[in-house]
């Protein structure tokens, strides 16, 4: 597909085709049936654009892929809205991983408290109901 060809391109550093074969994918993005598909795809946009120096429309396109995932306008999360088991277990791990692209690239755009935030999102989406219970409250004290 063309997302492989993307990928392909992306692994071996040439940006230019990687970004090329993705543009042509996401015309495509519609007749992809499950939101973890499409919020892949739109991930995997993201993370080509962030490489090309074009951080404003990565962290755009990784909203719309959260927004996929977890069902809220433009990505918006919150703490209680992954503590509740809101979003639903198959997607937790493409969450986190989202919510740590988001992080990277806020922290590009010296949007430092939005990327604190999100990389404690992605660590709460990562633990899931078990693990470490002490996570959140580390990461509120890096926070604060």
């Amino acid at each position: 597909t063309l997302d492989t060809h993307a990928h392909y391109y992306y692994s071996r550093k040439k940006m230019r085709a990687a970004l090329m074969y993705m543009q042509r994918a996401m015309d495509h993005i519609d007749r992809i049936k499950s939101a973890e598909g499409r919020a892949t795809w739109r991930a995997h946009f993201a993370a080509i654009l962030f490489a090309c120096d074009r951080t404003p429309e990565a962290v755009e396109f990784i909203k719309d892929a959260l927004s996929e995932i977890v069902g809220t306008a433009n990505g918006v999360l919150s703490k209680e809205y992954i503590l509740l088991g809101k979003i639903p277990h198959a997607h937790r791990h493409l969450a986190a991983s989202l919510c740590f692209n988001l992080s990277a690239c806020q922290a590009q755009l010296n949007q430092y408290e939005h990327a604190l935030t999100s990389c404690c999102f992605a660590l709460l989406l990562s633990h899931g109901e078990g693990g470490d219970k002490g996570y959140g409250k580390r990461m509120q004290n890096l926070h604060d």
